[in-house]
């Protein structure tokens, strides 16, 4: 059984407008582990918190480190093998929406900004998943990427 060691680098810019205090926070590296290539897929998930000074609407737009900025893990050797993935993202009121790369996302809601409000008690969730086509034809080895998540407010 052949095994792939994933991990996924997350970051995230803001881009604030009119004045408006914008916090993202408790966002972390998503790393798969070990999967066989043989299984029927893989999928991560975190939550996240965006919050906003005044509350209110935002869009997020996501972007790979892949050709055109997709979504895809690769392992870094000369003839890269490239696993692509799948980002949902679902809003405090578990609306779920696929982004699509450098294509904004459908308006959510960030939650108000106040003085030490950790931990955020109504997050934002990710999910990262890599179907079971992409994990088949994946030769075994460490496997890297990058996700960058870019908030706006409306």
């Amino acid at each position: 059984m052949r095994t792939l060691l994933a991990t996924l680098v997350m970051f995230c810019a803001s881009i604030g407008t009119h004045a408006q205090e914008l916090q993202i926070f408790d966002l972390d590296d998503i790393v798969f582990g070990e999967t066989p290539t043989n299984s029927v897929g893989a999928s991560q998930s975190m939550e996240f918190c965006v919050r906003m000074r005044p509350p209110g609407p935002f869009i997020m737009t996501a972007y790979g480190t892949s050709q055109n900025g997709g979504f895809a893990l690769t392992s870094g050797a000369p003839s890269a093998y490239p696993i692509g993935f799948e980002v949902t993202v679902a809003d405090t009121r578990f609306r779920s929406q696929t982004l699509l790369p450098g294509i904004p996302s459908t308006t959510m809601r960030a939650r108000p900004l106040r003085r030490n409000a950790r931990p955020c008690r109504q997050p934002l969730r990710i999910d990262i998943n890599i179907d079971e086509a992409a994990l088949r034809g994946a030769p075994p080895g460490n496997y890297r990427g990058v996700l960058q998540l870019t908030v706006t407010p409306e």
